[in-house]
């Protein structure tokens, strides 16, 4: 529900961008797939596993698991854009990886405001990595859009594709939802 009033307020505030910008050239058929898998990837999915992962782990984890997107991202980069990647770069994605690996055999005080299962808590960090994973795909897209397309519009259409995704969702939460 939150995530659905999120991109409505975005889409009504960003409404003059939604639109072709006179001379600008249409969207091609290519670029049209890319804003929704960005849209798909960078705020539906995000949304959801980074709503689901927080409520299900500690902060702690939370921070560290986040932490990794600078990893994930020059790993797609490598991936997807062909860039190279230095030998200082392979060990801080080397350290993100040993961190994330440390946190899931850590044990987690027993006095604790909070109780989370180790089950629940895994739950939760690849939830979180979910989202992590999800926010470097939506780097890497819109490193491709910016080449052709201004920020604003790019913006604008990725959170008027985010209400239509998240709405089902939203609206059906909406409906249950005693104010």
């Amino acid at each position: 529900a939150l995530a659905f009033l999120r991109f409505a307020i975005a889409s009504v505030a960003m409404l003059p961008w939604t639109f072709r910008a006179h001379g600008e050239l249409p969207l091609t058929r290519t670029e049209r797939r890319l804003f929704f898998l960005l849209s798909f990837f960078g705020n539906f999915l995000f949304s959801i596993c980074m709503l689901s992962g927080i409520a299900l782990t500690t902060a702690t984890a939370a921070g560290v698991t986040l932490a990794t997107l600078p990893a994930v991202v020059a790993l797609l980069s490598r991936w997807f854009l062909h860039e190279t990647l230095t030998p200082r770069v392979w060990l801080a994605i080397a350290l993100a990886v040993a961190g994330i690996v440390l946190l899931q055999f850590a044990r987690t005080p027993e006095p604790t405001v909070e109780r989370v299962s180790s089950v629940t808590m895994m739950l939760g960090n690849l939830l979180l990595f979910g989202a992590v994973v999800c926010e470097a795909i939506y780097v890497i897209i819109s490193k491709r859009l910016s080449a052709t397309r201004s920020p604003l519009r790019v913006s604008a259409l990725i959170n008027l594709l985010g209400l239509l995704l998240i709405a089902p969702l939203g609206l059906w939460q909406l409906a249950s939802f005693d104010a």
